[in-house]
């Protein structure tokens, strides 16, 4: 690092307030031009997934009329056998690495 680029490192990151989204938290270091901008790009990106879901939801709805996607009705969660005590294993992660999901599956 050359010596007259010195980083400024007292800087602390701020925390985000429990009850608080980052958007608000963030808002509070913002001049009001640029809350004015973060205010209009949340409202634009909660737009599109209105859109998307929107589309989504139509498309769902279509497929089902034309008969391309059957509705399945939830089996009723009764017809599990109920566990009799505690899960098999310690709680840890197989250690299995080869790779193929599907060879661990035995398929």
């Amino acid at each position: 690092m050359h010596c007259s680029i010195s980083p400024d490192l007292s800087f602390s990151l701020p925390s985000i307030t429990p009850g608080s989204t980052l958007d608000e938290t963030i808002a509070g270091f913002l001049d009001s031009a640029q809350q004015d901008a973060l205010a209009k790009d949340v409202a634009d990106h909660n737009a599109w997934w209105e859109d998307v879901v929107g589309q989504l939801e139509t498309d769902l709805d279509t497929a089902i009329s034309n008969g391309e996607v059957a509705l399945v009705a939830e089996a009723p969660p009764n017809n599990l056998p109920a566990a009799t005590g505690p899960a098999v294993g310690d709680g840890k992660s197989s250690g299995y690495s080869a790779g193929n999901l599907f060879d661990l599956l035995g398929q």
